[in-house]
């Protein structure tokens, strides 16, 4: 299905909206009181786990979904979407059958990479509701694809299919990706970068210490852009807000400099981290900061993360230099 048809059906997806507990335990239910999306048990990969998840956090992972539903974020106080979720079976010139082997081959990965790093207590209080599994992602305006998508209840997760290319927006920051191995290096760190954008915007309150340092600059201009001795790593940022951005430098809101920080906790080394932000004391003093208040706040030290993980990422690196 097109990405047209998606944005004219969004009009019709309200029709079929009902207001949903993000309680894991509250069921979502649809006509006659059934759960909207129903886990139970099966012999094969993907049902077993998925199964397995939901009986032990009550997360529930979901491929085959309803497109129009899933992506309104019901706690606004306006009714608004900023991604289309595209489920596989609408894939028409795919059957189901073929589809199970890309979600099996993504479901290990991201078991591996992104759900066993956290434990069943962290999984119980901070995870959403539902993690879509999607055929695709897609931004509504502009229609760029992303690796990742959230609203208040749930984030979808844009599966690796062999042979397709990934084609993100300069302009929102994201790559496109054109290789297995290239999108590989980037998905599960992506995933964590959406799940703490999603904790902190709907599970928790900005660490104070971390929030204390930008609070006067987020959502402000930062230095000028055809400054040559101007970097926003002076002021504490490693990325900035480009579709915002004209003459000056758009910083981001709270919720995305802390994904920025966690990004790079979860994808690299302490020593490549602390490589990069020498000689920028305000980066070093958030990132310590924002380390310190996670791990008191869950016990969990995200740093341990980007330390398992960057021999992964250095061995997708490998490959992609001699692709």
């Amino acid at each position: 299905m097109t990405t047209s048809k998606y944005l004219t059906g969004l009009g019709l997806g309200l029709a079929m909206l009902a207001f949903q507990s993000c309680n894991h335990e509250a069921p979502i239910t649809a006509e006659l009181g059934t759960p909207e999306y129903l886990i139970e048990d099966g012999q094969d990969y993907v049902t077993h786990t998925i199964y397995d998840i939901y009986k032990e956090t009550g997360v529930k992972l979901v491929y085959t979904f309803n497109p129009f539903t899933a992506i309104w974020d019901l706690g606004a106080s306006n009714l608004s979407a900023t991604y289309i979720y595209i489920p596989f079976f609408e894939r028409k010139e795919h059957t189901m059958a073929e589809n199970m082997p890309v979600i099996e081959e993504n479901l290990v990965y991201l078991k591996r990479h992104f759900i066993d790093c956290y434990d069943t207590d962290f999984k119980k209080k901070y995870f959403p509701a539902r993690i879509f599994l999607s055929d695709s992602v897609r931004y509504r305006l502009g229609g760029s694809e992303t690796l990742t998508g959230f609203t208040r209840d749930n984030i979808a997760l844009n599966l690796y299919r062999e042979g397709e290319t990934l084609k993100g927006s300069f302009l929102k920051g994201e790559p496109s990706y054109e290789t297995k191995e290239a999108y590989f290096k980037d998905f599960a760190p992506k995933a964590h970068f959406a799940l703490w954008q999603f904790i902190f915007k709907y599970r928790a309150s900005a660490p104070e210490l971390f929030f204390s340092y930008s609070k006067d600059l987020y959502g402000k201009n930062l230095g000028e852009v055809k400054d040559k001795n101007y970097s926003i790593k002076q002021d504490g940022f490693w990325t900035y807000d480009e579709l915002n951005s004209g003459k000056y430098y758009r910083a981001w809101k709270a919720d995305r400099d802390i994904a920025d920080y966690v990004l790079r906790m979860v994808m690299y080394t302490e020593e490549e981290n602390r490589a990069e932000m020498a000689g920028y004391q305000i980066m070093l003093e958030k990132y310590n900061a924002l380390r310190g208040e996670i791990k008191t706040m869950t016990g969990i030290d995200l740093q341990t993360i980007g330390d398992t993980y960057a021999p992964f990422r250095k061995e997708m690196e490998n490959k992609i230099k001699a692709q």
